[in-house]
C-alpha cells in the first residue's frame, strides 16, 4: 500500500461524483473527526482525505441541494473567507506580500471588497492568516508529519529533512518560504506580519528542538538553531536555482549533529527515498 500524501498537498482533480460525497467527514488515524475545508479559487481541500475538487472559481455546488450557486449567496458560513484566504495565500506565495493588493485577490477570488473587508480588516490582518495557514500546511500538516514518517530513528528524522527539501526544490512549482519573504519584505519591528513571521520561524525550530531532544544532543536549542540555519540557506540557494542545495546542507548537517549527538552513528547513513512521499503543500 502506498504511504499517506500529504493531508493538506493541493492537488487539480476533475471530480464526476457529487459534491455530497467530496463533503463527507473522515475519521482521522488519531480518531478525531476531519472535515472538509472549503477553499477558494480552483481548490477544496479534505483535511485528512487529501481529496480536492477542481475549477470551479467563481461558483460552487451545493451539497445539500446539489445546484450550482454563487458562493456569495450562500448565506453565513459560506465560505467566502476560505476562498480569500487561499488566493491570498497562493499570491502572497508565489508573488510576495508587497507585490500583491487587495484588488488582485478579490478579483481572483471572484468577490466583493466588502466581503473582504467583511472577514478581514486590513490586508494586515489577511497576511497574518496566511502565515497561520502556511503553519498549518507547510509546518505541521508536511514537514513535522512527513519527518516521523519517513524516519524512525532520531538522528535520522533530523536528516529527513533534507531529503523532504531536496524532492520540494525539485519541483516546478517551489515557491520558497513565506515566512522567511515576510521577514525580508516588512521590515518594521512594530508590524505584526514581522512578529507573526518570526513566531512562525521559532515554531519551526521547536519542532527540531523536539527532535534534537530525542537524538540526544547535548544543547537541543543550539542544535535546532543550527538546523534552521542550514535550512534557511538552502531554501535561499534553492530560490536562486540551485536544486541541489538540499544535498549539500544535509552533508552539513550531518557534521552539525554528529558533533551535538553522543552516538549518531548508527542513524547517520544517507536516507533512502522510497520516492512515494508528500508533496509540499502549496
Amino acid at each position: 500500500m502506498e504511504p499517506p500524501r500529504c493531508p493538506t498537498e493541493v492537488e487539480l482533480l476533475t471530480h464526476r461524483k457529487e459534491i455530497a460525497e467530496v463533503t463527507e467527514v473522515d475519521r482521522g488515524r488519531n480518531g478525531r473527526d476531519e472535515s472538509l475545508a472549503a477553499f477558494p479559487g480552483n481548490y477544496r481541500v479534505r483535511t485528512g482525505l487529501y481529496t480536492i475538487q477542481a475549477d470551479r472559481p467563481r461558483r460552487t455546488r451545493m451539497a445539500d441541494r446539489g445546484s450550482d450557486v454563487d458562493p456569495d449567496q450562500r448565506g453565513p458560513g459560506s465560505g467566502a473567507r476560505e476562498r480569500l484566504l487561499r488566493v491570498a495565500y497562493d499570491l502572497f506565495c508565489r508573488h510576495g506580500v508587497r507585490a500583491i493588493g487587495v484588488d488582485r485577490i478579490v478579483a481572483e477570488s471572484g468577490t466583493a471588497k466588502m466581503t473582504l473587508y467583511k472577514h478581514f480588516r486590513s490586508k494586515e490582518e489577511l497576511i497574518v492568516a496566511a502565515l497561520d495557514l502556511r503553519e498549518d500546511l507547510w509546518t505541521y500538516g508536511w514537514l513535522e508529519r512527513e519527518i516521523q514518517r519517513r524516519a524512525d530513528t532520531p538522528t535520522s528524522r533530523l536528516l529527513a529533512i533534507f531529503d523532504l527539501f531536496d524532492e520540494w526544490f525539485r519541483r516546478e512549482d517551489f515557491e520558497g518560504c513565506l515566512f522567511n519573504n515576510c521577514l525580508l519584505e516588512i521590515h518594521d519591528p512594530a508590524s505584526p506580519i514581522r512578529a507573526t513571521a518570526v513566531q512562525k520561524r521559532a515554531n519551526v525550530r521547536s519542532v527540531l528542538q523536539r527532535l534534537a531532544e530525542g537524538a540526544g544532543a547535548e544543547s537541543p536549542e543550539t542544535l535546532a538553531r543550527d538546523l534552521q540555519l542550514l535550512m534557511t540557506g538552502a531554501i535561499v540557494a534553492a530560490d536562486e536555482g540551485d536544486v541541489d542545495a538540499a544535498q549539500r546542507a544535509r552533508r552539513m548537517a550531518m557534521l552539525v549533529i554528529g558533533r551535538e549527538c553522543r552516538d549518531p552513528s548508527s542513524d547517520l547513513a544517507p536516507a533512502a527515498a522510497d520516492g512515494r512521499g508528500a508533496r509540499a503543500p502549496r
